[in-house]
């Protein structure tokens, strides 16, 4: 499936094509999301009801907080 896919899919509320993208944005996988983005796309997901989403966003958000 191609980045094409996954945003459409994620556009459409699909929230594991939504999780797809973040984590392909954080693992340097793809360079086509702009900042911040992946954190929302996280948000999505997560709001949708996906646990992974969720955790991974709060992870995210205690990493940024120790700094």
């Amino acid at each position: 499936m191609s980045i094409f896919s996954f945003r459409r899919a994620s556009q459409q509320g699909h929230p594991h094509s939504s999780f797809n993208l973040a984590v392909g944005k954080l693992k340097n996988w793809t360079l086509e999301l702009e900042e911040g983005e992946a954190e929302m796309l996280l948000g999505l997901a997560a709001d949708q009801g996906l646990p992974e989403a969720q955790e991974l966003l709060e992870k995210i958000i205690q990493a940024r907080n120790k700094l």
